[in-house]
Formats: C-alpha cells, sequence, structure tokens
C-alpha cells in the first residue's frame, strides 16, 4: 500500500492487493485527494513574478546604459548580451580598480566566445589589446 509521507506533500496514488478466493490479483488502484490548485491564481502569480524580473532586468540595463554612456543605437545593438557582458566584465575587475589586463580582456573574449576566428584577425585583435 503506498500513502502519503509525512515529510512529503505529494500524494500518490493508494493501491491496494486482494486475493480472491480462487487464488488470483485482484488489484484495485484508488487515486488518494490531490490538493487542489486554483491555476488562475497560480498563473497571476507566475505572472507578476516574470514581470518584476523583467522590469528589473530593464531598470538594470537603462542604469548600464546611462553609465557608460551609450548612445541609443549602439544600446539596442547589444542590449540582448549587455547584463552578461557587464557581469562577467565585473568578475573579472578588482574592486579597486577601474580596468582588467589584457590578459583577463583575452581571457574574458574567449569565455564569451567573441575572439576572432581566422588567423589574421586574431593577430589583429592581439595588436590592438597591446
Amino acid at each position: 500500500v503506498m500513502s502519503p509521507t509525512s515529510s512529503s506533500k505529494l500524494m500518490v496514488p493508494v493501491v491496494s492487493i486482494a486475493v480472491d478466493s480462487r487464488g488470483t490479483d485482484s488489484s484495485t488502484a484508488q487515486e488518494a485527494p490531490t490538493p487542489s490548485l486554483d491555476e488562475n491564481l497560480a498563473a497571476r502569480a507566475l505572472t507578476l513574478c516574470r514581470e518584476r524580473i523583467t522590469l528589473a532586468r530593464k531598470l538594470r540595463e537603462r542604469e548600464l546604459q546611462a553609465q557608460t554612456e551609450l548612445d541609443e543605437s549602439d544600446f539596442q545593438a547589444i542590449r540582448p548580451k549587455l547584463l552578461q557582458f557587464y557581469d562577467r566584465y565585473e568578475s573579472f575587475r578588482q574592486p579597486d580598480r577601474e580596468r582588467i589586463s589584457v590578459r583577463q580582456v583575452w581571457s574574458l573574449c574567449k569565455e564569451l566566445g567573441i575572439l576572432p576566428q581566422g588567423p589574421q584577425e586574431r593577430k589583429l585583435f592581439e595588436r590592438d589589446l597591446w
């Protein structure tokens, strides 16, 4: 017989096995009562949560735009990756410095997948870094 466990709120089916007078199995499965969840309430809560997260992300993007003095066209071009790039940059930067080292720039670009692919482009990129 399976029943709800005391450590879990999950309800599972209750199965009882009985053997009739001929020795054959006459198992039955009964559904245990499941807690009802107001689907509309859950959908509203999920929507509200998603809206708050989206608003917080957009506000942070606009703060970074102002902080870095990006014009609107550049901002729109990099917006999909702006937070990811900035957060990774901040993880490389030491708290007492505004810039990261050339070696860290190389590592950061490699991690983000934005290193030039061709050997000639890489040489030019390296030259510009140093």
